[in-house]
């Protein structure tokens, strides 16, 4: 699932009421994907990242802040938001 699918389906929690009949649904099928991308970040990803003999740290945190920036603007999240993201 991709970050706009994911954004798509949480702007759809939100805007669903709280006492409508599909909300539980929303939010099960929501989870059930986040889960399964967990899952899959802790079996498949992680164990590759461990065989690494050498890290380049500023590489990757420079990678990561890149990336946290684009998904910052896909999102639309203000900079007063950006603090929690």
């Amino acid at each position: 699932m991709t970050t706009k699918t994911y954004s798509n389906r949480i702007e759809k929690l939100e805007q669903t009421p709280a006492d409508h009949k599909q909300r539980d649904a929303y939010f099960t099928t929501l989870a059930e994907h986040v889960k399964h991308h967990v899952l899959k970040e802790e079996t498949e990803h992680f164990p590759l990242v461990k065989k690494l003999k050498r890290l380049d740290l500023d590489s990757i945190t420079a990678a990561m802040k890149k990336r946290k920036a684009e998904l910052i603007a896909e999102m639309g999240i203000t900079e007063a938001d950006e603090e929690t993201a």
